[in-house]
């Protein structure tokens, strides 16, 4: 008779001493619901200080932008749009490639944790497992046979847990804190995504309101040229003076073709920005250029505190600051901290399948060991951490720079506009005084195209001041993290002091 390797029918075989199935069901439960629904990150966003807002009226100076008699588009364009600035600021927010890739690293982010949560939940494993033997076999007694024959099934079924408890849940930990900061870096994506169809929209908005001034330019001129035309058949002048209005008529025309491309090239650049065909010609819709308030400049250091609370890369810096923490802990306990082995296992065993009964296997293990390269991993995170620390206070330094940057500018360019509008005055005045001379007989032709240039640059001058003003503006409420498309539609209208000066400068418009 031989001694088949069979192990008695139910019964158990105990290493370790210690069953840890309720431990393993208490991580199952804490666990499990991470791991199966992954992480999601806290994307809300902080908001503006109402103390922060800057309610005093705006400058004066405004420019109106005439629209064209016909909106037809040009060679080139297929047709035209009118944006505002809250849309295009809005439309970059939601649609451009930067806010995009960032979303998706959202995803890259929460995957990673959901994968680290895993690593704290026992796994599954199932078996099936046969064996035949036909040949010599030795018995119990040490008698040998041959040509026997012998089948066995092993099923089994087990669940095992093999980790490092410590270094698995400070890792789900930094992973947690990298994922926060990648959805820091969504807000931070979309703050730099708006910013720049912010500045863009304004750019255009000052192409589109220089090309306005030059066809200003070129319809006085050419009322100069009837004006002159009229004198010399009167015999009053002579032609020197239709010769240099016609010159001047020319030049303006050239002017004005410079600044329409200019205003289709500031259309595609923001058209790519917002990702909308480049085949339709932007027009601004505000139906002025006016002065914009958004944040008081004169806060001083409660909008160094404000950024930061607010701004999203100064709060992913410290996300990925606390992650790298985290890493150097996780590293630490990889390389010293105990590790636990437990197995859970259910096997049957029989010479047939209809024959098969049930064993239990129950392993336990908690041990210690030491490898060389966990040290080297944990001395890399620790070197990691420091340059984290470094680019967190660059950042830091990076935002107070451009914050007071944004202040120097709002507090300049606010200063200029006055001085712009006042420019501006004067030349019409000057336009007005030379054109009636020249009318009366009493000045000349060259005085007149002179005072409709300097009208035209002084004009100029005030919508690149009023630009380059709300520009800070933008900026400055981007570098506290607080620029929204809500901000920029509540400031879209002037103030009723610049309106009073938008129909000033309507009745003084071009004659």
């Amino acid at each position: 008779m031989l001694a088949s390797p069979q192990l008695p029918r139910q019964s158990r075989v105990v290493r370790g001493g210690v069953s840890l199935r309720g431990v393993i069901v208490l991580v199952f439960s804490i666990s499990g619901c991470a791991v199966f629904s992954g992480y999601t990150p806290e994307l809300a966003q902080t908001p503006l200080p109402p103390e922060l807002r800057d309610r005093g009226a705006p400058a004066p100076g405004v420019v109106p932008l005439q629209a064209p008699v016909e909106e037809t588009a040009p060679v080139g364009f297929v047709s035209t749009r009118r944006a505002s600035i809250d849309q295009v600021v809005e439309v970059a927010r939601q649609h451009s490639n930067q806010v995009l890739q960032a979303a998706a690293r959202i995803e890259v982010a929460s995957g990673r944790v959901q994968s680290a949560d895993g690593a704290l939940l026992p796994g599954i494993d199932a078996r099936v497992a046969g064996s035949y033997l036909d040949g010599r076999q030795i018995g119990s007694f040490g008698d040998q046979r041959d040509g026997v024959s012998f089948g066995r099934f092993e099923p089994s079924v087990g669940v095992y847990y093999r980790v490092n408890p410590a270094a698995a849940y400070v890792r789900t930990e930094q992973f947690r804190r990298e994922a926060d900061a990648a959805a820091h870096d969504l807000r931070e994506a979309e703050r730099t995504a708006m910013l720049q169809a912010g500045v863009g929209y304004l750019d255009l908005a000052l192409n589109y309101a220089s090309q306005q001034i030059a066809l200003s330019l070129v319809g006085d001129a050419e009322r100069f040229v009837a004006i002159a035309l009229a004198r010399e058949r009167a015999q009053i002048a002579g032609g020197a003076d239709v010769a240099r209005a016609q010159a001047s008529v020319a030049r303006a025309k050239q002017v004005a073709v410079r600044m329409r491309g200019q205003w289709e090239g500031a259309s595609i650049r923001l058209a790519t920005l917002l990702r909308w065909p480049t085949d339709e010609l932007l027009l601004p819709a505000d139906s002025d250029l006016h002065p914009t308030s958004l944040i008081d400049a004169m806060a001083g250091a409660r909008l160094y505190e404000e950024a930061e609370i607010s701004r999203p890369d100064i709060r992913a810096a410290r996300a990925r600051r606390a992650a790298a923490d985290k890493e150097v802990l996780a590293a630490w306990w990889d390389l010293l901290g105990p590790e636990v082995d437990v197995t859970l296992r259910e096997r049957w065993l029989g010479t047939q399948v209809s024959d098969l009964d049930s064993t239990h296997l129950v392993n336990g293990l908690v041990g210690f060991s030491f490898d060389f390269g966990e040290l080297g991993r944990a001395r890399t995170a620790e070197g990691n951490a420091r340059l984290v620390e470094i680019r967190e206070q660059t950042i830091r330094e990076r935002a107070r720079g451009e914050i007071e940057a944004a202040i120097t500018k709002v507090r300049t360019m606010g200063e200029t506009i006055p001085e712009a509008r006042s420019s501006v005055e004067a030349a019409e005045r000057s336009y007005d005084i030379q054109l009636a001379r020249f009318r009366a007989g009493t000045g000349l032709g060259i005085e007149v195209i002179e005072a409709q240039i300097t009208q035209a640059r002084a004009r100029l001058a005030l919508a690149t001041a009023i630009v380059r003003y709300n520009a800070a503006q933008v900026e400055l409420a981007a570098s506290i993290g607080h620029l929204r498309a809500e901000l920029l539609a509540a400031s879209e209208q002037p103030s009723s002091s610049a309106a009073a000066v938008t129909g000033a400068v309507n009745d003084a418009g071009p004659r």
